[in-house]
């Protein structure tokens, strides 16, 4: 559904700008964030129906960025990308509430697909996390 509203956190510019200029040809609304802070106002000021979020962010530990926007937003869908990948990362991401998470560099079509699957729910009248995790 067009207009859906995306918060995307990520403090590498050039990632940032192009996944807003891609998402934003979808037709979705994009706010971005270069800083863990700056998202994190955000997602407290205004609804969004997804949260795309990288994981390691100046002035926030491995998951605190994740654990404080599940506590403040706790039904909007976190998808998380990271270059600090590994299977135990996935793994403790997904357990603090994470929806799903995608290692650096991914292909635009598994974050639209991520994406996608985020939306679902709510698309079909159900609460947004009601399929996650």
């Amino acid at each position: 559904m067009p207009g859906e509203r995306i918060l995307l956190i990520e403090d590498e510019d050039r990632l940032r700008n192009n996944l807003c200029r891609l998402l934003g040809r979808d037709g979705y609304d994009i706010t971005i964030a270069a800083s863990g802070e700056e998202g994190l106002a955000y997602a407290q000021g205004r609804p969004f129906h997804v949260v795309v979020t990288d994981l390691v962010m100046e002035a926030y530990e491995r998951f605190d960025l994740l654990d404080r926007l599940v506590e403040h937003i706790p039904e909007t869908p976190i998808i998380v990308i990271t270059g600090h990948a590994s299977i135990l990362t996935k793994a403790e991401a997904l357990s603090r509430g994470a929806c799903d998470f995608l290692a650096k560099p991914f292909a635009i079509s598994l974050l639209r697909g991520a994406i996608a699957q985020a939306l679902q729910p709510l698309r079909n009248g159900y609460p947004a996390k009601a399929k996650c995790g």
